[in-house]
C-alpha cells in the first residue's frame, strides 16, 4: 500500500492533542490542481466545528469544518471519525495508523 504521511500526521496530531473532544478522521477527498477530480485517502484531526490538518500549511493552525469539507470535496459518507478509546482499540487490532475500515479499501494506493 503506497501511502502519503497524512495518517502518521493525522495519529500523532490526535495524540498530541490534549483537548477531550478531539477526533480523528481518516476519509476520502477529491484533489485539486495537478490532481484534480483524483479521489484519496486522506487524515486529519477535529476539534469542534475545526479542522487541524497539519500536511497543508494553510489547514495546520486549525480552519473551519465546513470549509475544508468544501475545499476538499470531502464526502461525509466515506469518513469515519474515532475518538481516543476507538483508536486505540483501532490501532492494537490492525497495528497500523490507518485506514482502518473496509469501506476504504477501494481506495488503498490513493493516499497523500
Amino acid at each position: 500500500m503506497i501511502l502519503g504521511d497524512c495518517f502518521v500526521q493525522g495519529y500523532n496530531n490526535f495524540f498530541d492533542s490534549r483537548d477531550n473532544n478531539v477526533l480523528l478522521v481518516h476519509g476520502v477527498v477529491t484533489g485539486r490542481g495537478k490532481i484534480e477530480g483524483l479521489k484519496y485517502l486522506h487524515a486529519w484531526i477535529e476539534i469542534g466545528d475545526k479542522v487541524i490538518d497539519t500536511t497543508m500549511s494553510l489547514f495546520a493552525k486549525g480552519f473551519p469544518k465546513d470549509v475544508y469539507y468544501r475545499l476538499a470535496q470531502a464526502d461525509e459518507k466515506e469518513m469515519f471519525k474515532y475518538n481516543k478509546p476507538k483508536a486505540i482499540e483501532k490501532i492494537l487490532k490492525y497495528e497500523t495508523y490507518g485506514p482502518w475500515e473496509i469501506e476504504l479499501e477501494k481506495y488503498i494506493g490513493k493516499s497523500k
